[in-house]
């Protein structure tokens, strides 16, 4: 090209422009417009050729002068981006890495962006923790201390906090933990820089609560029956088994049940029964109750059981109810009376006794043919006779009751005489 003021000379990544010629000097603006793959290309640099001739046809010693613009390289630039999420709130941190802009949490990324450099750049590798440079993973969730995080080529990042880590929920208010990762980016020939990305855990008051049987679940009743006196002694009916469970707050919690400290063989002594701790798995209690004595259900206004859990954690924090029960219930067992039968002589044997409740014979010759009535756990007694057959019978109790043919006499305890009216027509 020839040599003249505003002449352009366009050289393979730029343009050279003569701008000024004062008597044998040159001036010249040369403008780079197109990056290099300084990786690939083996000639990362603009070389122009000068060519003097004079009017007799004499060239420069070197006709073929030449001069060369180096083009520098531009590289990326990674700056360390931070995040935060909340024990037990929001659980979820994003945004890019390499913009800095926020996502979809609630918190803004608290970032720089990154300088990609002219040849662009994306990220390249992701590691936990910090290391001089990281690989692979682009894209693949990568498990950190406390959580795990995901970024893509183009810097757009996930982290989730595992909320139900022992180190993150001993976190109260004002405590804090980071999960630090690094990651790389590259440009496109080949130039990296390498940074991280740090999370900020940020910690609550958490509370500890607490989980009871509620009325009828397993583990909520037991029956009278089932004690020795009662009317079902050879079953298990006087024993439960049941749990109940809590969750720890900040911390390791401290558990009783009704003052007594929760382990394994503790027991608990209640109004009519003991209540022992059999195992513990994590936070959750088994119990067994036996009961040991009777109720009086016609004047105990508690027939049942009760138990009360407190739970608090290490920083003394108790649970949303820290008084919270549960109750034993303890049915009711009931007496049976079985019918009985006996029998006297015509100008005979004209007495016949024994007993109603036992069924056993008495001073008589014949035996007493019945069958034993249940008494039930809380025992019985005789309360009234009366002659014929009628829905209940009341009074009349050790009083001669006259029938068709002879009179009774039944006294509390069941011991029965009768007596027959021989000379009845």
């Amino acid at each position: 090209t020839a040599v003249v003021v505003g002449a352009t000379v366009t050289g393979d990544y730029g343009t050279l422009i003569i701008t000024a010629i004062n008597g044998t000097t040159v001036n010249y603006s040369y403008t780079l417009e197109h990056n290099v793959n300084h990786a690939t290309d083996a000639t990362p640099f603009e070389t122009f050729t000068v060519h003097v001739a004079d009017s007799d046809g004499n060239v420069a010693d070197d006709p073929s002068a030449s001069f060369q613009i180096a083009i520098v390289d531009d590289v990326p630039t990674a700056v360390a981006d931070t995040d935060s999420v909340t024990e037990d709130g929001a659980t979820v941190a994003d945004g890019n890495v390499i913009t800095a802009s926020g996502g979809a949490d609630a918190n803004n990324t608290d970032g720089v962006a990154d300088t990609k450099g002219a040849d662009g750049a994306t990220v390249t590798g992701v590691e936990a923790g910090t290391v001089a440079s990281a690989s692979g993973h682009v894209g693949s969730a990568v498990a950190g201390s406390y959580g795990s995080i995901t970024i893509d080529a183009d810097g757009h990042y996930s982290y989730t906090l595992n909320n139900g880590a022992a180190a993150v929920q001993a976190l109260t208010t004002g405590q804090h933990l980071t999960d630090t990762f690094t990651y790389t980016l590259i440009d496109g020939d080949g130039d990296t820089s390498t940074t991280t990305v740090e999370i900020t855990i940020n910690g609550t008051n958490d509370v500890p609560t607490v989980t009871v049987p509620q009325v009828g679940a397993p583990g909520t009743s037991v029956d009278e029956a089932g004690l020795p006196a009662g009317s079902a002694s050879l079953t298990n009916s006087e024993t439960t088994a049941g749990t109940f469970s809590y969750t720890n707050g900040d911390g390791a919690s401290t558990v009783t049940i009704n003052g007594t400290a929760v382990v394994v063989g503790a027991t608990v002594t209640g109004d009519y029964g003991t209540l022992i701790i059999t195992a513990i798995n994590g936070t959750t209690v088994n119990y067994s109750y036996t009961l040991e004595h009777n109720v009086n259900h016609a004047t105990d206004a508690t027939p049942f059981e009760t138990f009360t859990v407190h739970v608090a954690d290490s920083d003394g924090n108790v649970a949303d109810d820290p008084s919270a029960s549960f109750q034993i219930a303890i049915v009711d067992d009931v007496p049976t009376a079985v019918a009985d039968t006996d029998s006297v002589t015509e100008d005979g044997a004209t007495v016949a006794d024994g007993n109603v409740i036992t069924a056993s014979g008495g001073a008589d010759a014949n035996n007493t043919d019945g069958v034993a009535d249940t008494k039930g756990a809380d025992g019985a007694t005789v309360t009234g006779v009366e002659a014929g057959t009628v829905a209940s019978a009341s009074g009349h109790v050790g009083s001669a009751v006259v029938g068709s043919y002879g009179s009774i006499t039944i006294d509390a305890n069941g011991h029965y005489s009768y007596t027959l009216n021989n000379g009845a027509a």
